[in-house]
């Protein structure tokens, strides 16, 4: 289930500096590993149930009755789920940014094994004169590609053939014939031996069993 919610903080923060002919400013965007599927609760979610990793602002747009951002969200290190995003918005001259729009969905599979960038139309009115453009909009036709930015830092999980070839690993023909496998270890050496007193012999068997000899000492 997908909830989504803009907070009666972050509204505040806009409309006063609307009134106020000051500018506010869409600063980041914050995730969580967790969701939450009531709008209410997600709204007034304390700091450190967004406990994920903290996405860049690439674009803002407002005007036109609605707020545009796109979002950008590096890897991480252990693929973090990106179950929940909160966008912030920061007063002129306040230190402190509150999240002003929240989406959650407990049953997305996105995960920060890789850069991930998303867009979101908040419907709020608010225009260019409180909130400033940032950087362009995308072109229409390119969502299914990736950014030269966004390859380069997916190759940093690769090892070249170079590296690979550098590092003294052995091929699996040169491992074939140079070492014995596991099986045929354990079932070709003698590895075990026990004597049977009552019939005075001795018994010799190899690891896995598969293999045992039975030697009459009479």
């Amino acid at each position: 289930m997908k909830v989504s919610v803009i907070t009666n903080r972050g509204v505040g923060i806009v409309r006063s500096a609307a009134n106020r002919h000051e500018k506010c400013e869409i600063v980041d965007a914050i995730s969580s590993t967790h969701f939450e599927n009531t709008a209410n609760e997600l709204a007034t979610k304390s700091g450190e149930w967004w406990d994920g990793a903290t996405g860049s602002i690439t674009m803002v747009r407002a005007g036109n009755g609605s707020l545009k951002v796109s979002v950008s969200f590096p890897a991480t290190s252990y693929a973090q789920p990106l179950k929940s995003i909160g966008i912030r918005v920061k007063a002129q001259g306040d230190e402190r940014a509150h999240v002003l729009y929240a989406v959650s969905d407990g049953n997305t599979a996105i995960a920060l094994n890789r850069p991930y960038t998303c867009d979101y139309e908040i419907p709020i009115n608010v225009s260019s004169d409180t909130i400033e453009d940032v950087g362009s909009e995308p072109v229409p036709g390119l969502e299914d590609y990736y950014t030269k930015s966004e390859i380069d830092a997916d190759l940093e999980n690769y090892y070249t053939k170079e590296e690979v070839d550098n590092k003294g690993y052995c091929t699996e023909a040169e491992v074939n014939v140079n070492h014995y496998t596991k099986s045929e270890i354990d079932g070709g050496y003698i590895a075990n031996a026990s004597y049977n007193n009552a019939t005075n012999t001795l018994t010799l068997s190899s690891k896995d069993g598969s293999k045992q000899i039975d030697l009459d000492l009479s």
